[in-house]
C-alpha cells in the first residue's frame, strides 16, 4: 500500500480512478492523480486493423491480451518494454472475431 505501517491500504483507490493503490504501485503511476493510471486505448482503423496505445514506463513491461468473453480466459497477443517513457502504441490484427475484450497487464519486474 501507500503507507509502509498499515499494509490494508493497497486495495483502497485513493484518486477514485477504478484502480487500486496496488495496481497503481505495480504500474507506477501515481495513485494520487487520476489522470495517471495505465489505460488502454483501441482504435479501430479504416483497414480493419487495430492501434493500441497506453503510456508506458521506460524498462517496464506490458503484456496486451483478449478475450471473446469476460467469463473465459484471456489470451496473451503481444507485449510491450518501452525504452524510454511515454506513449507506446502498436498496430494488431483483430483476429477471427470482430468483438473482443482487450487488457493491458503490467508484470512485476525484478
Amino acid at each position: 500500500g501507500l503507507d509502509p505501517q498499515d499494509e490494508g491500504d493497497a486495495l483502497l483507490d485513493a484518486d477514485s480512478d477504478g484502480l487500486s493503490n496496488a495496481q497503481e504501485y505495480a504500474a507506477e503511476t501515481d495513485p494520487h492523480d487520476a489522470e495517471s493510471g495505465l489505460k488502454l486505448e483501441v482504435t479501430r482503423l479504416g483497414n480493419g486493423m487495430l492501434r493500441v496505445g497506453f503510456v508506458g514506463v521506460q524498462e517496464r513491461s506490458y503484456s496486451l491480451q483478449s478475450t471473446q468473453a469476460l467469463d473465459q480466459e484471456w489470451q496473451p497477443l503481444t507485449n510491450f518494454f518501452p525504452e524510454t517513457s511515454g506513449k507506446v502504441s502498436r498496430t494488431i490484427s483483430p483476429r477471427v472475431s470482430r468483438e473482443r475484450f482487450f487488457r493491458l497487464v503490467t508484470p512485476v519486474n525484478p
